[in-house]
């Protein structure tokens, strides 16, 4: 076959699987008003976890939503929850799941108060209550017992509020407490409640009746972090934030043993902010984060033997919480950094496996022209999303400062990426694997539509064309008096254009880098640019919250469009020109009638900067990247 048709043909198939959660038209002039969110993925900020009574789920739960694994394969996972998280904010999220006795059903709660039970076999929704007092009231914890039936809201001064997770309905409401609630554990058969808060006591609950069993006094619990044994009869709390204290419920005894927390040797303030029992009762986890005394920050777990009450194991690698034991309790399950779910071997703290690795924030994004993947930066690491999957397919590793720009080759075999560590570095879209590294050079990258040269622009205002061919650095400009915001080629390949924090937009003949008379002044720093599907337009935002489209054969203003936020983020044309997709300082994206300068509408995204905008190929959908969630929007 053909060697061009075999590609067209592939390029085809990738483009056809890509999306999976795309629109199902074209996004137009005429339709814009209807596009709406279709799917989220990115770092997952995992805020509970949960395992099945057999142990052949385990449950993640966090800002999209809920993961829900099959441990015998580890590779797969359901997703569920992930629309009905309300995204008025960035901390919107699922807070706390639980599952039924029998392990045939889910409950969640978001922070918005959105309760919902799920069967646990296909992920598909049974009900749904929302509880809209939750997500009004101040500085709420939200905790489920452990069926799923009673949901416990911890909020100012002292109150707990108690509901009925079937009809939504407020059922008690506990005061006893004379400052703010910090954490809230139902015992093992949920019919004990424990509380403690800024007072300091232990308030032990009787959930049926709303009557105060106990106060636990003697223990210094600012902060505090406590846990159930699994027969409800010890009570393991924090004191004075670097001990644990163990109280025997049963018999009445105040405190029965205090652990020897240990903490590293230039440690800064450490605290434990997380501990665990085993379902057995004989091992406690305890999780430990602090800073060390040059500043960096550290976490520690600990395995104790409760009979001895001895430290057997030690892990000192990134991770958080929450923590929780497998129902056999071989694995302990535990947030990472990034949004991994480490799988750890509780007898001995060996790592079996992580889950769900992530490249963490979307600082930068690019999209392959096919269609097929999305590369998103944190830092100095690039992680290549498969935009079928929706899942991480590569890494790239190899930065040691912060990069500023990434871009795909026109074939959509290499991506360019820029960094602050005076490194260019060309890697393997597919596999991550580094292709070269160019030294001394930093800034934005830009590949020209033949694929031959890579633009340059540094923090002096320096542009560099760099040929792919020969590894030679061809042209070398100085046409701006400060830094190189962005690098973009006209897609007929003629021109080459650089927005500067000088307040310029300036051309170059794309292939020869030679200057064209042509400058486009702004007043203020220049942050984005974007040429329009035909080459004939120029869209330009600066830090002043202004945004115009220029005629590039005239010099001419076509259009100025009124934005009222600063546009720091990206701009991006739909495949025939007539819509302007922007996203702003305060997470919203517009979309803009390019021939009448309309508004034509605003959705909603997280409230953090919108980074990069981007649309599909085929027009259906439009790619948006924050802090830590990339979106995707669309025409149902």
């Amino acid at each position: 076959m053909n060697r061009q048709i075999l590609l067209a043909l592939m390029s085809l198939l990738l483009f056809s699987r890509a999306f999976a959660g795309g629109g199902s038209e074209p996004i137009t002039v005429e339709n814009a008003m209807l596009v709406q969110s279709l799917d989220k993925f990115g770092t997952f900020w995992i805020s509970d976890i949960a395992w099945s009574p057999d142990g052949q789920e385990l449950v993640i739960a966090g800002n999209l939503g809920i993961m829900i694994y099959d441990t015998d394969s580890l590779d797969t996972y359901t997703r569920i929850g992930s629309q009905d998280i309300l995204l008025s904010d960035i901390l919107s999220r699922v807070a706390a799941v639980a599952v039924s006795p029998s392990g045939g059903t889910l409950t969640s709660v978001t922070t918005e108060g959105i309760v919902q039970v799920w069967d646990i076999a296909n992920g598909s929704e049974i009900t749904s209550v929302s509880i809209s007092e939750i997500s009004k009231m101040n500085n709420v914890g939200i905790y489920l017992s452990p069926d799923g039936m009673v949901l416990a809201t911890a909020e100012q001064d002292g109150v707990i509020s108690l509901w009925n997770t079937t009809t939504g309905e407020k059922r008690d409401q506990f005061v006893g407490q004379s400052d703010d609630i910090r954490n809230v554990v139902f015992s093992p058969d949920g019919e004990i409640l424990v509380s403690n808060g800024d007072d300091r006591p232990l308030h032990l609950w009787d959930v049926a009746t709303g009557e105060q069993l106990a106060v636990l006094e003697g223990a210094d619990n600012f902060a505090s972090v406590v846990a159930f044994s699994p027969d409800g009869t010890i009570l393991a709390s924090v004191s004075d934030r670097s001990t644990v204290q163990l109280w025997n419920l049963a018999s009445g005894e105040a405190v029965i043993a205090e652990l020897p927390i240990g903490f590293r040797d230039n440690a800064v303030i450490p605290y434990i902010n997380a501990i665990a029992f085993s379902p057995d009762g004989t091992t406690l986890a305890t999780m430990i984060v602090g800073q060390c005394s040059d500043g960096c920050g550290y976490s520690r777990l600990q395995l104790w033997d409760l009979e001895t009450f001895t430290e057997q194991a030690v892990i000192d690698q990134g991770i958080s919480e929450p923590i929780s034991f497998s129902p056999d309790g071989e694995t302990l399950a535990i947030a990472g950094e990034g949004g991994r779910i480490l799988l750890i071997e509780a007898e001995t703290g060996e790592e079996i496996t992580q889950l769900y690795q992530h490249t963490g924030p979307a600082f930068h994004a690019s999209l392959s022209p096919d269609g097929s993947l999305l590369a998103t930066s944190e830092g100095g690491d690039v992680g290549v999303w498969d935009m079928n999957t929706l899942s991480i397919r590569a890494e790239m590793i190899g930065h040691t400062d912060y990069i500023d720009s990434i871009a795909f080759s026109p074939d959509g075999l290499q991506i360019a990426t820029g960094g602050r560590d005076l490194t260019i570095r060309l890697w393997e879209a597919m596999t991550g694997n580094p292709i070269t590294v160019l030294e001394g050079y930093s800034g934005e990258v830009a590949f020209h539509p033949d694929g031959t040269l890579l633009a340059i622009g540094d923090a002096a205002g320096m542009l560099y064309l760099y040929d792919l061919e020969t590894g030679e650095i061809v042209t070398t400009q100085k046409g701006h008096a400060d830094y190189i915001r962005d690098i973009a080629f006209s897609p007929d390949g003629l021109l080459m254009a650089s927005g500067s924090a000088d307040g310029t937009v300036r051309l170059w003949d794309a292939n020869t880098g030679e200057p064209m008379t042509m400058v486009l002044r702004h007043p203020d720093r220049v942050s984005t640019i974007e040429f329009s599907p035909n080459s004939e337009v120029l869209a330009v935002s600066d830090y002043a919250s202004n945004l115009w489209l220029w005629d590039i054969v005239t010099g001419e203003i076509v259009e100025t469009l009124e934005e009222n936020d600063i546009v720091q983020g990206g701009l991006a044309f739909n495949p025939d020109g007539s819509l302007l997709a922007v996203a702003n300082i305060y997470g919203d994206i517009r979309l803009w009638d390019v021939a009448t300068g309309h508004l034509l509408i605003t959705l909603p995204g997280y409230d953090a900067n919108a980074k990069d905008v981007m649309f599909s190929p085929d027009g259906a959908t439009l790619i948006t990247t924050y802090f830590r969630v990339i979106e995707l929007w669309g025409i149902p």
